[in-house]
């Protein structure tokens, strides 16, 4: 409905997730898809970018960086666990954190 505000002016955002496919990620991507749909300048990686994954959460960590951006941590169990990953949450979460005077985190509890 039109009870969320529009998003126009707000600075930019980042879902940052441990994305498995599972609920969590499928209620955040709906939820993304809401704010694009009010305007918000949101960011989040598809779950079908393939090869393009970590070039596109390099993008957007810049912008992040460049704008003073949000990163917005979806705080699961297992969020920000090291993995094999190059572009994992670990990794996003250090970025923010190294990066703590251009990035805003803002954690998200889920269970």
């Amino acid at each position: 409905g039109d009870t969320i505000p529009t998003g126009e002016g707000t600075r930019v955002a980042m879902f940052s997730a441990r994305f498995d496919g599972g609920p969590i990620e499928q209620k955040i991507r709906k939820v993304f898809q809401i704010l694009c749909d009010r305007k918000y300048d949101i960011l989040m990686v598809a779950a079908d970018a393939g090869q393009s994954f970590g070039d596109l959460t390099t993008k957007y960590l810049g912008r992040l960086h460049k704008e003073n951006g949000t990163m917005i941590a979806v705080c699961t169990e297992h969020y920000g666990e090291m993995t094999a990953s190059a572009y994992s949450s670990h990794k996003e979460l250090k970025f923010a954190l190294d990066y703590e005077k251009f990035v805003t985190v803002l954690p998200l509890r889920v269970d």
